[in-house]
């Protein structure tokens, strides 16, 4: 589960146009609790920058779960000479697996290649020329299968090939996903799951996420109108006043 993160220095994150989004700038510290998150803003509010923010941090590889890889650590450190692993931020966890899904983009997002299962899931949507929104829900529930057996965060490098620099590189990683909380659950990112998709399948997937953050921390991106009528819901604003204008807008 994550508790919180706190920007440190905007400019070391793995994530560089996050000073570019002007909603983002005055925004020090997001937490988050047990259950279903959602976040909320216009577009352009950082509402997915958010998401790739923990999700590069954590190692989670898009479809999939956190995996510490060579190719995990060098996609995020590529282009920033003088970060040698990751900063910027610092995160209250407690060291659980975090995956993430972005069922709208067929790539990865560690070093921007593709990832395998989203690759060969692609080929096979061709194939069968399926909708988006079929594409959208395929994709959503291949993450949302994978939780039950995974119980924490895996470092799969071959360590007889790392050198002095890759093994600093991964003992100051593990270091930085060492747990700093309480135990809890896994924790899912879902960026805009409901996206394409018609009225009856929106209602099923709003009507199933409160179900799955009743074992699972959800932490979501969305626009759906539906995602402002659950109850037990966290609202994370990131366009102000945009939550309760779309609630007004709602009633009226």
């Amino acid at each position: 589960m994550i508790y919180s993160f706190v920007i440190d220095n905007p400019k070391t994150l793995p994530i560089p146009w996050w000073s570019n989004v002007k909603s983002l700038k005055p925004i020090k510290k997001l937490e988050f609790t047990p259950g279903l998150n959602v976040l909320w803003g216009r577009n352009g509010s950082g509402k997915s920058t958010v998401l790739k923010l923990m999700a590069r941090f954590f190692h989670a590889e898009q479809g999939g779960v956190s995996t510490v890889t060579r190719h995990s650590i060098d996609g995020m450190i590529r282009g920033f000479s003088d970060v040698t692993y990751l900063t910027g931020a610092k995160f209250d966890h407690d060291g659980k697996p975090v995956f993430f899904v972005d069922p709208g983009c067929a790539t990865g997002i560690s070093g921007g290649s593709f990832d395998e299962d989203f690759f060969g899931q692609g080929i096979h949507n061709t194939m069968l020329k399926a909708s988006d929104g079929q594409t959208t829900t395929h994709r959503t529930m291949m993450v949302l299968a994978q939780i039950k057996n995974t119980k924490e965060i895996k470092f799969t490098m071959d360590r007889d090939r790392v050198n002095e620099v890759w093994q600093d590189r991964l003992d100051k990683i593990s270091t930085l996903l060492k747990s700093t909380g309480e135990p809890g659950p896994v924790t899912i990112l879902l960026d805009e799951p409901d996206r394409s998709l018609d009225f009856d399948a929106a209602e099923d997937v709003w009507s199933f996420l409160p179900k799955v953050a009743k074992t699972c921390q959800v932490i979501v991106a969305t626009h759906h109108w539906m995602a402002l009528h659950v109850a037990e819901a966290n609202y994370i604003e990131l366009s102000k006043g945009y939550l309760g204008k779309c609630r007004k807008v709602m009633k009226s």
